[in-house]
């Protein structure tokens, strides 16, 4: 089964706790998602994405409010998964806590310091985007 038309979904803190979101289950059950926001975020969700090779989504919007969950990936596994994105996607990660977390502080500062030293910089519509703040 498939729900296609669906161009935007957001997902905050679901209330099934026997179910763990899955990109790869939304990916296919929404074919024509474009947009996807979430603030549930796991720790395989880049082997998730990057399972479904023919997706349609064009832009990917992470949002941490909880300070302790800003270490849950590798980085150099997300620039494989920003590397294999079709021209054109965009990648935002964004911190919004009322806390000033250390924690989420070095992380941040660390995630940007090493996407500097790997990708282009400047703004060009045609490549991937990557926001992070």
């Amino acid at each position: 089964m498939t729900l296609p038309n669906v161009s935007d979904l957001t997902i905050y803190q679901h209330s099934n706790v026997s179910y763990n979101m899955n990109f790869t289950d939304l990916l296919n059950l929404y074919p024509d998602v474009e947009t996807i926001t979430t603030n549930v975020i796991t720790k395989t969700w880049m082997a998730e994405v990057l399972h479904v090779r023919k997706h349609s989504l064009k832009k990917l919007c992470f949002l941490y409010f909880d300070p302790e969950q800003c270490d849950i990936f590798d980085f150099d596994e997300l620039l494989m998964l920003i590397k294999a994105q079709r021209p054109g996607f965009s990648l935002r990660i964004s911190c919004y806590s009322n806390t000033d977390s250390e924690k989420s502080n070095l992380f941040f500062s660390e995630l940007t310091k090493y996407l500097d030293l790997k990708l282009v910089q400047g703004e060009n519509r045609q490549r991937t985007q990557v926001f992070v703040n």
